[in-house]
């Protein structure tokens, strides 16, 4: 690929990239309308079988610790909620997708350990400034790198180039990005996540999660994301391609109303729900 319109093809391919499943696009227009109930949602995913037995399957999992087994879709959205289950529904619709392989010294595995660790540290610390839904900000920050899985889906070659440079020149990935195809993943994500009709506040943090300072629509949950992906660098939870940690920017730590000593409990936190929420991205991996 080469010449000045690098970016205008990237984007065609980007937009030749297949829809989202239809039941998907259906369970986002039912959780959108105040007045559909459980059993319109139920009715959208019993259509699909395969689908219907993952959320089962997740929402029996580790990660819910529900005491009881939930043993219909119907169930499931009456105890989760309507957002909780649509966020499921991309959550397994875009693993499906991109289940993603390896590129250079970037594992699938650890991208997605990343994604993950970020999911994880996304709901602490929403949960600590009373931000819901919880799982809507696991959401975000499990598919706040969607742009990576775009790369590497649709030009695997040029992101191991991209991933090398990144590791070894001990580069922001970013920059690599926007050096080498003139965007960067977080703009690709929204191209994707806009064109899917995401809800916009999950486009916001996959936009902006590394510049919150400049998202006056969303904030709480673009800084959520920010702060989750920054400690989950620090933590050196699984990889995202690089091996920077970008500085927490200011107004996203106000904003989360952090402390320095604070940061301990978090992280202890974290190591403690990483190890339940890895049954889920297993499950959404179809690994178990």
């Amino acid at each position: 690929m080469g010449g000045l319109s690098l970016k205008n093809k990237i984007l065609t391919k980007v937009k030749d990239l297949p829809t989202l499943p239809e039941v998907a696009t259906k369970v986002m227009e039912v959780a959108n309308n105040p007045r559909s109930s459980a059993a319109d949602m139920a009715k959208v995913i019993s259509q699909d079988q395969a689908l219907t037995a993952k959320i089962l399957k997740l929402v029996n999992s580790a990660y819910y610790g529900f005491p009881r087994k939930i043993s219909t879709v119907t169930q499931a959205i009456v105890i989760l909620g309507f957002r909780t289950v649509r966020d499921l529904v991309l959550n397994i619709s875009i693993s499906g997708m991109f289940n993603s392989k390896n590129v250079g010294e970037l594992s699938a595995e650890a991208l997605w350990l990343h994604n993950l660790g970020v999911a994880v540290t996304a709901k602490i610390l929403a949960k600590r400034i009373g931000y819901e839904p919880l799982e809507e900000a696991f959401t975000a920050g499990l598919l706040h790198d969607l742009g990576k899985l775009v790369f590497i889906k649709l030009f695997p070659r040029e992101y191991e180039k991209i991933v090398t440079i990144a590791i070894n020149g001990n580069k922001w990935i970013r920059d690599v990005e926007e050096s080498l195809l003139e965007v960067d993943h977080a703009l690709i994500g929204k191209w994707v996540s806009e064109n899917w009709k995401f809800p916009p506040q999950l486009v916001r943090a996959i936009q902006l999660h590394h510049q919150p300072e400049i998202d006056n629509e969303y904030p709480e949950l673009t800084s959520i994301v920010h702060g989750a992906d920054v400690l989950t660098r620090i933590k050196k939870i699984g990889s995202g391609g690089d091996n920077q940690i970008p500085s927490f920017k200011k107004d996203a730590w106000v904003l989360l109303k952090l402390r320095p000593q604070d940061l301990n409990d978090i992280y202890a936190e974290i190591d403690r729900e990483i190890k339940e929420a890895i049954s889920f991205l297993k499950i959404l991996r179809g690994k178990e």
